[in-house]
């Protein structure tokens, strides 16, 4: 038998004793049982959290602030959550198109859903009125099904075009045209690389 001290009183005592017979200081649970006590309920919660999760109602977000306003509705996700579309002058196929991307991105996230088609009709109403036709069909033919990706490959293509314009003509240039015709960016990127050596 190990002999400990009790800290209330200083009296020693045994090791087994669960409460000192002086002064009745209870000793408190081992450092081990309390640890995993709390490892057990960390993943009880967890456990709840998760599950109950995945069937609570998910915020919308409002695309009104951004666009404008315009009327809504909802379209059916097929999995009973809908999409709130605006009324925009797209075609049906069109819209039908983005609510699928979006829901072939994200199949179980409604929320995210919801994101991804406001930020491709955003873009595909952006794609729609730009000027440069060279550089819409470069960002069209790299991404034919995603307007997001688009919308940003347009707009570094179109920069990158602006910059190559406003080079003079020399063999850097000459040559980073040669290997890439039809990708301004990469004419650029070669551009530079050339020049800075």
């Amino acid at each position: 038998m190990t002999l400990t001290i009790c800290p209330e009183c200083k009296n020693e005592i045994s090791s087994k004793a669960d409460s000192c017979p002086r002064c009745g200081y209870k000793k408190s649970c081992s450092g081990w049982l309390i640890g995993c006590l709390g490892i057990v309920l960390f993943f009880f919660i967890l456990v709840i959290l998760t599950d109950f999760g995945a069937d609570s109602p998910r915020p919308s977000y409002s695309s009104s602030r951004r666009l404008g306003t315009s009327s809504k509705s909802s379209v059916s996700t097929g999995q009973g959550k809908p999409i709130k579309t605006e009324n925009i002058a797209l075609s049906r196929s069109a819209e039908e198109e983005i609510r699928d991307f979006a829901k072939r991105e994200y199949p179980n996230d409604y929320s995210m859903q919801q994101y991804v088609y406001e930020n491709q009709i955003s873009a595909h109403r952006y794609m729609s009125n730009v000027a440069d036709s060279e550089v819409k069909k470069i960002a069209t033919r790299e991404y034919p099904y995603d307007y997001s990706m688009q919308k940003y490959t347009y707009d570094n293509q179109f920069s990158a075009k602006q910059y190559m314009t406003a080079m003079p003509t020399s063999n850097a240039k000459s040559k980073a045209q040669r290997e890439y015709p039809n990708d301004y960016s990469m004419q650029k990127y070669t551009y530079d690389r050339i020049i800075s050596r």
